[in-house]
């Protein structure tokens, strides 16, 4: 089965100076992730949006999403869905570091489609621990 990928962006907020660190400003981060996934209301509550097919990216380096969670500009999330018959159903998103603190309140009691025209509820956010190598 093949997916249809789009670019999606990720900003990170610019930081001021602090006595010891120099100010970095907003940066923007591109990577393919599956077509479909980043819109609406999951956009607001990750800060990943999907980009228009129109927009030019010639000049946009995409960047393998391995590298990105290397790097901590983006986290996951496992959000788990119920839907009117109790069947649950298990989701994995990235989240931008910026809005990783507040992502479970931001979705809660939302409605997301889980495919077949069933629709479903946040039951449950999870954050997955970090596995780190001991090699």
């Amino acid at each position: 089965m093949t997916q249809i990928l789009a670019r999606c962006k990720v900003t990170i907020a610019a930081v001021e100076a602090t006595g010891t660190t120099p100010a970095s400003p907003e940066e923007n981060y591109y990577f393919l992730s599956t077509y479909g996934v980043y819109a609406g209301t999951i956009a607001t509550a990750t800060g990943v949006t999907a980009e228009d097919a129109d927009t030019d990216f010639s000049d946009e380096v995409i960047t393998p999403v391995k590298a990105l969670l290397k790097q901590g500009v983006l986290g996951r999330e496992v959000v788990i869905l119920k839907d009117e018959t109790g069947k649950k159903y298990r989701k994995t998103l990235l989240v931008g570091a910026d809005q990783q603190a507040d992502f479970d309140t931001l979705i809660v009691e939302d409605v997301w489609p889980v495919g077949k025209g069933a629709s479903a509820k946040v039951f449950e956010v999870i954050n997955p621990l970090r596995v780190v190598s001991r090699r």
